[in-house]
């Protein structure tokens, strides 16, 4: 997706088909393109607006997004490619909504890292005039992120804890249940 600068934006597994090709191969292809943009062009501000309102982590989106312009980048194929390469290697959820809850945000914040100018994580275009655009998105709690040199821990809003260990890559690979 990258290479044809199109962001899918819901490359998530269920929008994955698969089947064996040959002896040893696999035949992939991404299906419902009706969210995808091409890349340098403004997401729909609907599209955001559910994710936060909704807060649905299985998008690379946060609380604050709504607020301004968001042109699709690599980024957003990056970050449903880092979620589904986690998800497949995590033995602990068979579910991928249920995996995002917890790791959506940590693997969002790991990809800003390597890249502070993607999804408005670090400019704010524009600020939204709530007199002339109506009243506020709802908000929700954020998860709060404590770290040290090599890893952090996540506080979810329901009060679940998930230490999280960094590699010498600064991604955050090895999950530890508290």
């Amino acid at each position: 997706m990258n290479f044809a600068k199109i962001a899918h934006l819901d490359e998530r597994p269920d929008n994955i088909m698969w089947r064996p090709r040959g002896a040893s191969g696999v035949e992939l292809r991404l299906i419902d393109f009706e969210d995808a943009v091409l890349f340098g062009h403004v997401i729909p501000i609907q599209l955001i607006n559910h994710v936060v309102e909704n807060w649905d982590w299985r998008y690379p989106f946060k609380d604050g997004d709504e607020k301004v312009v968001q042109l699709a980048k690599p980024i957003h194929n990056n970050f449903f490619v880092e979620a589904v390469r986690q998800w497949v290697d995590d033995d602990d959820h068979d579910d991928f909504d249920d995996f995002m809850r917890l790791r959506g945000p940590i693997i969002l914040l790991d990809l800003s890292k390597e890249d502070m100018s993607t999804t408005a994580l670090s400019c704010d275009l524009f600020d939204v005039n709530t007199e002339t655009q109506g009243p506020a998105p709802l908000s929700y709690p954020e998860p709060q992120v404590t770290s040290s040199s090599s890893s952090f821990m996540v506080t979810a809003p329901r009060g679940k804890k998930r230490n999280f260990e960094t590699s010498s890559t600064g991604r955050s690979e090895k999950i530890q249940k508290q």
